[in-house]
C-alpha cells in the first residue's frame, strides 16, 4: 500500500510538472510568434539622388561617365568642401547603407554623424576611406535609438576628384532576426534547465562535480577576457581569418554549398580557399553573420565557444587518462592558459591553428587508450582518435601533417605494442574512418594540389633562421604582442612575439625531470608515460630554435623542401610541446599522489596558481599594449589581405586583379553584362566567322563552366590574361552566357560517401548506446522514481 501511495504520489507530481511545461511552451510559442510578426512590419528606405543632395564649394555635372551628380576636384576652393545627404530623423532598427561615386585616387573619405548619436553609429564611420576604383561604397548601421539630425558627410581628399550620384539607407531585418533567434535561444536553454530541474539532475551533481563545473567555467570565462569589449585586437591574420567568414555568407548567399570558391576575395575576383584551406567549424559565424550579427560579434562567439571546448576535451581526456578529477581539472588550466595558445588567439589570430589545438587532446588520449588498453579493449580508443585527426583536418591541414608525423614517431617507438594484431587494427580502423569522413574535403584538396598553385611550388628561402633562442622559450611572463622576425631582423627590434613554452609547464618538467632521478620508479605506467613525454617534447623544443638543421634537411631533395618549407616557422610545434608538457605535468602529480598526498596538492597549487599569474599577466599586456580593430561587417576589410597568396594559381599579379572590366576580342560585342558573387551573365555578340574570347573578372579555378542560357550549351573555359576566367565565342553566337562555378561530379560522389558513412556510424553507435541502456537497466518508465 506504502508502495502504491509513493507511486502515485510520483505520478502526481510529475503530471504537474508536465502540465508547467506545456504552459510554458505555450507562452513561448505566443511570444515567438509576436516576434516573428515584426517581419511583416514594413521597411523603411531612404533615398538621396543627386538632386536631393547638399554640395558645399561643388559643381552638379550632367553626363559625367554617363551619370549625373556632384563633382570636385583638386581645381577648386576644396578645402572646406564636401557632399552631403540631408540631416533627417533615422528611426530605430538596422540599415544597410550605399553610396555611389566615382573616384580614382585614394585620400576621399566619408563621415556618418547625427546630433544625438551614440557610439553604435560612430565608433568606426568618422573619415572612412572610400577605395579608388570602387563605384558603391556599402555599410551597416545599427540604431538602437532614434537619431535626430542624421546625415551621411563626404570629404575630398585633396587629389584627383570625387564624384557622388546617390546615397541610399534601407532598413534590414537584421535586428529582428537576431531579437527571433536570441528568444529561441533563450527559452531553449529554459526548457533544458527546466528538464534537468524536474529530473533532479542539479540535486544528484555532487559537491565536487559543481566544484569541477564552476572551475571549467571560470578557466573558460579567464581565457577568454581580452575580447570582453567593444572591439577586437589587432591580430595578424584577422582580416584573413574575418573574409573566410564573410567568404563563406557570400558563398552561401551565392546558392553554393558546401561553398567552395569564396567570392567576396579580390575586389571580387573570388578565392578557393574553401578548397585548401578546411573552414567547415566556420559555419558557425557565417550562420551568425547571415542571422544579422556583426562580423566582428560572431567572430567574439566562435572564439569563446573554442575556449570552452577545448577546456572541456582537455578536462575530459586527462580526467580519463590519469583517471582523477582534479589532475583533469589542472590538465585543463595548464593546457588552456598556455602562452602560445593564448598568442594563437589574440596576437597572431591564427584561427586554424588554435582550433586545432582543441583536438590534439581527443587524439592523445584515443592513442593513449589503443596503445594502453588490453587487446580486447583497445579499440575504445578509435572513437576520439577518429573525431580528433578529423577535427585537425577539418581546420588545419598542416597541424595534422605535424600531428601525423608524430604519431608516427611514437608508433616506431612502441613498434612492439602497435604489431600486435587487434592494436594494429584499431589504428588501420582509425585511418580508414578518418579518411572516409572527411573524403568530402579531401578529394576536392588532393585535385587542386595537383594544379599550379604558390601553395604547391617551392620557393626560395629557408625556415632555420625563423627558429627561436632559448631565452624565448624560458620566459616566464612574456609580453603580449609583437612579431615572429628571423634572427638578421631582430637585431633591430625589441617587438617581438611571446613564443615562450610557459612558467608552469617549465616548472612542472623541470620537477618531474628532478624527480627521475629516482630509477626505481620506472616500472609504474605513469613515470614510463611522463619520461616518453618528456624526451619527445625536449626534442621537439630543440626542433623550435636555430640551432636544428632546418636549412641542411631542406637540402635533402625536392620533397623535404616543399615540406619544411610549408612548415614556415619551426616554432608551429609548439602546439604539440604544450600538449605533452601537460602530460608531463600531471603525471608527475598523479605519481606524487600516489607517494603523498601533501606534497601533490602543493605541486598542484604551486603549477595551477604559476599559470593564472603567467597568463594574466600575459592577457593584460595584451589588453593594455595593443591596437584595436572595428569590424561590424566586410566593408571595413580589405579583400585583397591574402597573406601570402598560398591558394592563388601560380603567375599572377594580384595588382592587376584591381581591373574590374571585361576583356573582350575586337570581334565581340558586350550588350549587357551582370555579376552577382561568382555568378556572372554576359549578353555578347560575336557576327563574324572567327572565335573570341571573353575575360571575366574572376579569378580561374578548376570547377569554373559556361554555357549558353537559351540552347544550354555548353563553352570552353579556361585560364586567360592573368588567370581571369576566359570564354571562348563561337562565330556566329548571340546570346546571353551564363558563368558560374560548379562542382566536379566525382567532388559530389565523395560528399555523398561521408555523409551516408557519418550517418550509418552515428546510427550504430545510438543504437548500441540505447541496447547498453536497456541492458543495464537504466531506462524507466513514465513516473519511475528517478524523475521524481
Amino acid at each position: 500500500m506504502r508502495g502504491d501511495r509513493r507511486e502515485r504520489h510520483i505520478n502526481i507530481q510529475w503530471e504537474k510538472k508536465e502540465c508547467l511545461f506545456v504552459i510554458g511552451v505555450i507562452i513561448q510559442l505566443i511570444c515567438l510568434g509576436f516576434a516573428g510578426s515584426l517581419f511583416l512590419q514594413p521597411k523603411q528606405s531612404f533615398s538621396f539622388p543627386y538632386e536631393k543632395l547638399e554640395g558645399k564649394n561643388t559643381i552638379i555635372i550632367e553626363n559625367f561617365k554617363g551619370q549625373n551628380g556632384y563633382y570636385l576636384d583638386n581645381s577648386m576652393d576644396y578645402e572646406d568642401a564636401s557632399i552631403s545627404s540631408p540631416s533627417m530623423r533615422l528611426p530605430k532598427g538596422t540599415y544597410q547603407v550605399s553610396i555611389n561615386y566615382i573616384t580614382e585616387t585614394d585620400g576621399q573619405t566619408y563621415s556618418v554623424t547625427g546630433e544625438n548619436s551614440n557610439f553604435d553609429i560612430s565608433a568606426g564611420k568618422t573619415s572612412v576611406a572610400l577605395k579608388a576604383g570602387n563605384r558603391e561604397e556599402i555599410f551597416t548601421l545599427w540604431v538602437k535609438s532614434p537619431i535626430d539630425g542624421f546625415h551621411i558627410k563626404l570629404d575630398f581628399g585633396g587629389h584627383g576628384y570625387l564624384f557622388v550620384t546617390n546615397i541610399a539607407i534601407q532598413e534590414t531585418n537584421a535586428w529582428k532576426r537576431i531579437n527571433f533567434f536570441m528568444l529561441f535561444l533563450l527559452f531553449m536553454a529554459f526548457d533544458i534547465i527546466y528538464i534537468l530541474v524536474c529530473k533532479g539532475f542539479f540535486l544528484r551533481l555532487s559537491v565536487d562535480n559543481k566544484k569541477i563545473l564552476l572551475g571549467l567555467i571560470m578557466i573558460s570565462l579567464f581565457s577568454s577576457y581580452p575580447i570582453l569589449s567593444y572591439y577586437l585586437y589587432k591580430g595578424h591574420d584577422l582580416q584573413f581569418h574575418l573574409l573566410r567568414i564573410q567568404g563563406i555568407c557570400d558563398g552561401i548567399l551565392a546558392g553554393e554549398f558546401p561553398v567552395k570558391i569564396q567570392p567576396n576575395w579580390m575586389g571580387g575576383y573570388g578565392y578557393g580557399v574553401s578548397v585548401l584551406y578546411g573552414d567547415i567549424f566556420l559555419y558557425l559565424p557565417a550562420l551568425l553573420v547571415l542571422i544579422g550579427f556583426q562580423l566582428q560579434t560572431a567572430y567574439k562567439i566562435f572564439l569563446v565557444l573554442v575556449n570552452i571546448l577545448t577546456c572541456i576535451s582537455s578536462y575530459y581526456c586527462f580526467t580519463k587518462i590519469f583517471k582523477s578529477n582534479k589532475i583533469g581539472i589542472l590538465a585543463s588550466m595548464l593546457y588552456a592558459l598556455a602562452p602560445y595558445r593564448l598568442s594563437n588567439l589574440y596576437i597572431r589570430s591564427a584561427v586554424g591553428e588554435y582550433t586545432a589545438i582543441l583536438f590534439l587532446p581527443l587524439i592523445f588520449y584515443g592513442l593513449y587508450r589503443i596503445f594502453t588498453e588490453e587487446e580486447k579493449e583497445c579499440q575504445k580508443g578509435v572513437f576520439a582518435a577518429v573525431i580528433g585527426f578529423s577535427g585537425l583536418i577539418q581546420c588545419h591541414i598542416l597541424s595534422c601533417e605535424i600531428v601525423g608525423f608524430l604519431t608516427l614517431v611514437f608508433c616506431l617507438i612502441l613498434w612492439k605494442k602497435v604489431i600486435v594484431r587487434k592494436r594494429f587494427l584499431s589504428l588501420l580502423q582509425v585511418v580508414i574512418y578518418v579518411t572516409i569522413i572527411n573524403l568530402w574535403f579531401l578529394v576536392p584538396f588532393v585535385d587542386y594540389m595537383s594544379e599550379s598553385f604558390r601553395v604547391t611550388q617551392a620557393s626560395e628561402g629557408t625556415i632555420q633562421g625563423a627558429g627561436l633562442f632559448i631565452n624565448q622559450l624560458l620566459s616566464f611572463f612574456p609580453i603580449g604582442h609583437g612579431y615572429g622576425f628571423g634572427v638578421r631582423e631582430r637585431i633591430d627590434r625589441v617587438d617581438i612575439m611571446p613564443l615562450s613554452i610557459g612558467s608552469a609547464l617549465l616548472l612542472g618538467g623541470g620537477l618531474f625531470l628532478y624527480y627521475c632521478v629516482d630509477r626505481k620508479k620506472e616500472k609504474i605506467e605513469e613515470f614510463q608515460l611522463s619520461k616518453l613525454c618528456l624526451i619527445v617534447s625536449a626534442v621537439l623544443v630543440w626542433m623550435t630554435t636555430i640551432w636544428f638543421p632546418w636549412d641542411r634537411l631542406q637540402e635533402i631533395n625536392s620533397v623535404f623542401k616543399v615540406l619544411i618549407q610549408k612548415l614556415q616557422f619551426p616554432w608551429r610545434l609548439l602546439g604539440a610541446v604544450i600538449l605533452l608538457l601537460v602530460v608531463v605535468c600531471c603525471g608527475f602529480v598523479k605519481l606524487l599522489s600516489k607517494e603523498s598526498k601533501e606534497r601533490a596538492e602543493k605541486v598542484f597549487y604551486l603549477l595551477g596558481l604559476l599559470s593564472i599569474i603567467s597568463s594574466g599577466w600575459l592577457m593584460s599586456s595584451i589588453v593594455n599594449e595593443n591596437d584595436v580593430a572595428y569590424f561590424p561587417d566586410e566593408s571595413r576589410l580589405d579583400t585583397y589581405f591574402i597573406v601570402q597568396g598560398e591558394y592563388i594559381p601560380t603567375g599572377t599579379n594580384v595588382m592587376e586583379m584591381m581591373n574590374k572590366e571585361l576583356i573582350f576580342s575586337e570581334n565581340i560585342g558586350v550588350v549587357e553584362y551582370n555579376k552577382s558573387y561568382n555568378n556572372v551573365w554576359v549578353y555578347c555578340i560575336n557576327n563574324t566567322v572567327e572565335d573570341g574570347k571573353l575575360e571575366i573578372p574572376l579569378l580561374y579555378y578548376k570547377g569554373y563552366i559556361a554555357y549558353d542560357e537559351r540552347t544550354g550549351e555548353r563553352l570552353q573555359v579556361f585560364a586567360g590574361t592573368n588567370n581571369r576566367v576566359s570564354v571562348t565565342i563561337p562565330a556566329g553566337f548571340d546570346s546571353s552566357i551564363h558563368v558560374e562555378f560548379s562542382e566536379p561530379w566525382y567532388w559530389r560522389v565523395a560528399e555523398i560517401i561521408s555523409v551516408v558513412f557519418l550517418a550509418g556510424i552515428l546510427f550504430i553507435y545510438i543504437i548500441k548506446r540505447k541496447q547498453e541502456k536497456i541492458t543495464a537497466g537504466t531506462i524507466y518508465p513514465k513516473g519511475a522514481a528517478s524523475l521524481s
